[in-house]
């Protein structure tokens, strides 16, 4: 089971960024307030445990601000959006779809759409996936 996530501490996601991150061991750990260019989201990164590679499967995840989830599988080489469908933001998170449970069940289903997302977003997320 997915618990909610704990305040934590603050690390470095690249040379020029910082982010607040909450940590809880089952999950992974979720990133706030991402600045992307002009994008904001939140992020998040868990490892599902499952066996693709040697370091098993490293995902991570962005909560656009029009609800939708980009995410990207870094050992698989597999990211897509998850689409609001007219939820907002903060349905998303209130129906805890924007958990390692909620993306995983969307991924497996199958239930999301080759990715669009802004030029570097894909990098910023793999840089992100390696730190699990």
């Amino acid at each position: 089971m997915v618990g909610r996530l704990q305040k934590g501490q603050e690390i470095p996601i690249s040379n020029t960024d910082e982010a607040s991150v909450a940590e809880t061991p089952a999950m992974g750990s979720i990133a706030n307030n991402q600045t992307f260019r002009s994008i904001t989201m939140d992020t998040i990164k868990f490892n599902t445990g499952r066996y693709y590679t040697d370091k098993g499967q490293r995902i991570a995840a962005a909560l656009l601000d029009n609800g939708d989830i980009y995410f990207f599988d870094v050992d698989r080489h597999i990211d897509g959006t998850i689409m609001a469908d007219g939820l907002t933001k903060d349905d998303i998170i209130g129906f805890d779809m924007f958990s390692q449970r909620g993306i995983m069940s969307a991924y497996d289903a199958g239930n999301y759409q080759w990715a669009t997302v802004p030029l570097g977003m894909r990098d910023k997320l793999y840089e992100l996936a390696q730190t699990i």
